[in-house]
């Protein structure tokens, strides 16, 4: 899992540097340019396609970097109504509705954005199940539709005495980890530990059990380590409260390393690793391969 999950965040985050590894040095207006020139250069009665959106996602990066925001929000609207059809069948849509949700934020919209991420989570899951579920589409997309029927529902039911709308929103951020979509899973995790702090559900269980473990590695993946610093110990305090086997002290110190060593951080990355290690005992042997593999490549990186 980690191998892909750590590929789509560094497709969503350093858009198109293996196709312009020349601009890397460039400044940001040039960098607008250029990838203004590479969008316009399809033709405009052309079907849309991969290789179209995910010139679109580029450009939309770079507008983000240069707080140009107007010309982020219609690159991504363009961008999306054109390969509307891809939309089931490539990330690069998914990524798009994030950066839509990012511009309306900017310019102040308080509707639209949740519209946006909400499109960006469901595209990545419906990807992910056509990418690993090929046999069973159908299952899986019915499934889908259910959970979000039953997560609309209820939302209108929340309260102290129906804690289900929060069991729920946790299985789902799994879904949306699981599917690879980091931008979404930053998003929709931390909303979810502010629903659960609002509400004074903290001391329930299973209601942060999936998000906190999804939010630290996703986290360490965009070498967020200041936010994976504050994570974890809240995580630690929740996992001593609602043990789970797998949530050991040394699995999540193996999750940040791991997440670190992805974004290229070696250095950290190796320090966390040694703590997982120090800590590992019997149970952990699952993973006991990976995190020896990992420790050397830190040392041989670092």
């Amino acid at each position: 899992m980690r191998k892909e999950f750590a590929i789509f965040v560094l497709m969503c985050s350093l858009t198109c540097m293996a196709q312009a590894t020349q601009k890397s040095e460039e400044n940001i207006a040039d960098s607008i340019r250029y990838y203004k020139q590479k969008l316009d250069a399809f033709p405009a009665n052309s079907p849309a396609s991969e290789e179209y959106l995910y010139m679109a996602l580029s450009l939309c990066d770079a507008c983000k970097e240069a707080d140009s925001i107007a010309l982020g929000e219609q690159t991504a609207a363009t961008a999306l109504v054109r390969g509307s059809a891809l939309a089931d069948s490539c990330w690069q849509a998914a990524a798009l509705f994030s950066m839509l949700a990012y511009f309306y934020e900017q310019r102040g919209d308080s509707i639209m954005p949740e519209h946006f991420h909400k499109k960006s989570q469901v595209l990545m899951i419906r990807n992910s199940i056509l990418k690993y579920h090929a046999d069973s589409v159908d299952y899986y997309n019915q499934r889908l539709a259910q959970e979000l029927e039953m997560l609309h529902q209820q939302k209108h039911l929340f309260c102290r005495k129906n804690k289900n709308y929060a069991y729920m929103r946790d299985e789902f951020c799994a879904m949306v980890s699981q599917s690879y979509n980091a931008l979404e899973t930053i998003h929709f995790g931390e909303q979810q530990l502010q629903l659960v702090r609002d509400s004074a559900f903290l001391s329930t269980e299973d209601v942060c059990g999936e998000t906190y473990f999804r939010l630290i590695y996703t986290h360490a993946l965009l070498g967020n380590l200041d936010r994976v610093q504050a994570l974890v110990e809240e995580a630690k305090s929740y996992y001593q409260r609602f043990p789970k086997k797998w949530a050991t002290e040394a699995f999540l110190w193996f999750q940040i390393g791991s997440g670190l060593y992805e974004y290229g951080n070696y250095s950290a990355a190796q320090s966390y690793l040694l703590k997982a290690k120090k800590l590992s005992v019997k149970a952990d042997q699952a993973w006991q391969d990976e995190l020896k593999q990992l420790i050397k490549q830190c040392k041989r990186k670092s």
